[in-house]
C-alpha cells in the first residue's frame, strides 16, 4: 500500500493519503540487461553498491563457505571479473560501498580473538586493502577504533560506526571521516540513546548522513545538527536533494514497509506486492537522477509463502515496478532484492536460481538499462 505522512523535525504524524496495495508497474518503463556476477567459488554472493562506470562491490562465499559472517570475502567486480579483496588478517570481509572514483569501503575481521572488525578502504589503483584507522590523527586514534565503513561519497568522505572512549566509557558512535584531511567528526547520539551508526551519505561538500541512534537520524554537517527522522523506522540512503529512503512501520508492531522521505518531511509508504498483513520490505538506495529512482525489496506471495522481490520506484510515481518484469534475459533467476542504483540507472542486488529460494544460494546481479 502507499501512504504519505507529513511531519516536522520532532512533530506528530499527520496521515495524508492512503491507497490499496501497490501491485502494478510504474508507467515510466525501462528494460534492463541482467547479468549474474558469479561468486568467489562458493554458493552465495551479494552486490551492495555500483558506480556510474558499472563497477560493483559486495561480498561472496569462498569454496565450501556456508556461514554468514565467517566464510565471505569482499569483492570488486568490473568488466566480467570478480576480484577477491582479501581481509585485514581475519577470515572474512564485506564491501558495502563504492564511489565513482573506484574507492571501496567496508569492514573486515582482523587477526585477533573473537569477531573483532576494522573499517577498510580499497581502490582499483593501489589495489591494497587499508585499515581506515591509519587515516586518523594521533589524538583521534587514542580514543577511536573505526569498526565499519558503510558509505563513501565522491569527495572521499566516509561514514560508518566506531568505538569511541568518552570519560573512560566505550560507546558505539557514527562518524564522518574526510580521507583528504584525516578530519574525523563524531556524529553523536540522539536523546535517549547511547549509541549511533552511520549508514549512508550524499555528495554535498558538507554532506548529509543518515543512520540510526535508537531511531533514524539525519546529520547535517553544514549545520552540525543531528535530527530525529521519526516516524521513519529506518534510514538507509540519501541523495544530493536530501531525499531519504529506508522503512516505515505503518502498524507500529507488524513488519516494516519500504519508505521514501521527501525533503519537506513527507513520508511515502511504498507498500508491498501483496495485501498480506505479514508482508514487509525495505528501500535501500536512491540515486541523483531527476526524478530519482529508489530501489529495494518488497514481499509477495508465492505458493502460500512470503518471498521478497526486487523493486524500482521513480519518485512521484503512483506505483513501483517489480524488477523481474523488466529484465527479460534473466532466465530462471528471480530478483529478490535491489540494494543500490547508480546515477545513470544501473541496479545491483541479489537474485536466486533455486526452487525454494534459500538465501545462502543468492547470487549478485547487475541490471544495465537498455
Amino acid at each position: 500500500m502507499t501512504r504519505r505522512f507529513l511531519l516536522g523535525a520532532f512533530a506528530s504524524v499527520a496521515l495524508l493519503t492512503m491507497a490499496g496495495a501497490v501491485t502494478t508497474a510504474a508507467r515510466a518503463q525501462t528494460s534492463y540487461s541482467f547479468r549474474d556476477l558469479g561468486t568467489l567459488g562458493g554458493t552465495y554472493s551479494n552486490a551492495q553498491s555500483v558506480n556510474t562506470s558499472g563497477q560493483v562491490v559486495g561480498y561472496a562465499f569462498r569454496p565450501g563457505g556456508t556461514t554468514f559472517g565467517r566464510d565471505e570475502h569482499a569483492f570488486y567486480w568490473a568488466s566480467g571479473v570478480m576480484t577477491d579483496l582479501g581481509t585485514l588478517g581475519g577470515t572474512w570481509a564485506q564491501a558495502f560501498a563504492i564511489n565513482n572514483a573506484g574507492d571501496v569501503v567496508g569492514r573486515s575481521q582482523i587477526a585477533a580473538p573473537g569477531n573483532t572488525t576494522r573499517a577498510f578502504l580499497w581502490n582499483n589503483t593501489s589495489r591494497v586493502l587499508t585499515d581506515l584507522n591509519t587515516y586518523l590523527s594521533v589524538a583521534d586514534a587514542a580514543n577511536w577504533v573505526l569498526r565499519s565503513a558503510a558509505g563513501i561519497n565522491d569527495n572521499r568522505q566516509v561514514t560508518g560506526e566506531g568505538e569511541v572512549s568518552i570519560d573512560g566509557v566505550v560507546y558505539a558512535h557514527a562518524y564522518l571521516l574526510d580521507l583528504n584531511t584525516g578530519f574525523l567528526t563524531d556524529l553523536g547520539t540522539l536523546p535517549g540513546s547511547a549509541d549511533s551508526y552511520g549508514f549512508g551519505l550524499n555528495n554535498l561538500a558538507s554532506p548529509q548522513v543518515v543512520g540510526k541512534s535508537g531511531v533514524p537520524f539525519l546529520y547535517d554537517s553544514a549545520a552540525f545538527a543531528l535530527l530525529d527522522l521519526s516516524p521513519l523506522w529506518e534510514a538507509r540512503g540519501i541523495n544530493n536533494a536530501g531525499q531519504i529512503v529506508g522503512a516505515v512501520n505503518p502498524s507500529g508492531s507488524g513488519p516494516a514497509h519500504p519508505a521514501y522521505r521527501a525533503p519537506d518531511g513527507t513520508i511515502t509508504d511504498l507498500g508491498t506486492f501483496t495485501s498480506n498483513s505479514y508482508a514487509g520490505g525495505r528501500a535501500y538506495g536512491i540515486n541523483n537522477a531527476f526524478p530519482a529512482f529508489v530501489v529495494g525489496k518488497a514481499d509477495t506471495v508465492v505458493k502460500n509463502t512470503l518471498l521478497p522481490r526486487a523493486f524500482r520506484w521513480r519518485v512521484g510515481s503512483a506505483a513501483k515496478d517489480n524488477l523481474n518484469t523488466l529484465a527479460s534475459n534473466r532466465g530462471t533467476f528471480t530478483l529478490r532484492s535491489a540494494n543500490a542504483v547508480s546515477d545513470n540507472g544501473s541496479i545491483v542486488g541479489t537474485a536466486n536460481n533455486t526452487k525454494n529460494e534459500p538465501s545462502n544460494y543468492d547470487r549478485a546481479f547487475l541490471l544495465t538499462p537498455q
